[in-house]
């Protein structure tokens, strides 16, 4: 059964469903990127009925246990995304060259019409104020946020950033008013970013999120969102269009903070400087 078949049928079998059992059904084809990453209680918690009515409806859509309805979301999806990744009318390399610039075009379009002055102004407020700033970012989310750090200590400012989900949950522990945390991810909707966040949050530190996904868990528990093109969730070969506006708003960040702080181009000048002497 593909995840076509999976949403048809799920749209088919909407009127028959129960009151209760249509809310899950509705969750599931409004909000199938999510999915994958539920456990039958928290897919049960999120479209707001029981486990056991979750257990029905997955029964009804033919599968024996939700663990087997979700494998086979998971790599439906997946094969979904590299379809779109190179589609099946491309006739040569031409095509895949165009399609893929197009899409970054397309990401970057997305992001002028997303940017909130304040909201870049608010957060680069925070990192100048900031004790450090902690970056948080899993699979291809977490190399942006390596990036992110990279950045900003290139301008002479505390940053590091952590991909391992236990290291983030350790360091946000620790962290305190002084420190800001910046999570990045695509759709907003993983659990160990966000959670790893929560902590940070409820320890008082400053919380901001990188996101594509509108309304996502990660943007509801932030205190500001920067929002990138919405790209879904990440499967199967990470989207060009998601790089993108992700590399896109890291560097209007940090252009707002160098052009608010203009004593950070000394730092900039030094950090050539000794990058001179390791070239050839």
């Amino acid at each position: 059964m593909s995840v076509s078949t999976i949403l048809l049928k799920t749209k088919g079998l909407f009127d028959s469903l129960k009151p209760s059992e249509k809310k899950a059904a509705k969750y599931l084809i409004e909000r199938a990127d999510d999915v994958i990453h539920f456990s039958i209680n928290d897919f049960a918690e999120n479209a707001g009925c029981s486990d056991a009515t979750v257990s029905r409806f997955v029964r009804k859509l033919g599968f024996h246990r939700f663990s087997d309805f979700r494998i086979s979301l998971v790599r439906e999806l997946s094969s979904l995304e590299n379809k779109k990744m190179v589609s099946r009318s491309v006739t040569g390399v031409e095509d895949i060259i165009h399609n893929i610039i197009k899409s970054g075009h397309n990401a970057l379009d997305d992001v002028q019409k997303l940017v909130e002055t304040r909201v870049f102004e608010t957060v680069s407020d925070w990192i100048m104020a900031s004790r450090r700033v902690l970056f948080f970012g899993v699979g291809a989310s977490g190399v942006m946020a390596d990036m992110g750090a990279g950045m900003l200590a290139r301008l002479g400012l505390s940053s590091v950033s952590y991909s391992d989900p236990h290291m983030q949950a350790i360091v946000a522990a620790n962290c305190n008013e002084q420190d800001t945390v910046i999570a990045v991810s695509v759709s907003g909707t993983i659990k160990d970013t966000v959670k790893s966040v929560q902590i940070a949050r409820d320890v008082g530190s400053k919380t901001v999120g990188i996101t594509g996904g509108k309304d996502s868990p990660l943007a509801q528990n932030v205190d500001q969102v920067i929002y990138t093109s919405p790209q879904g969730f990440e499967v199967g070969v990470a989207s060009f269009g998601a790089r993108a506006s992700q590399m896109c708003v890291l560097d209007i960040l940090v252009s707002m903070i160098v052009w608010k702080n203009e004593h950070l181009v000394q730092n900039l000048q030094k950090v050539e400087h000794s990058i001179d002497k390791k070239r050839f």
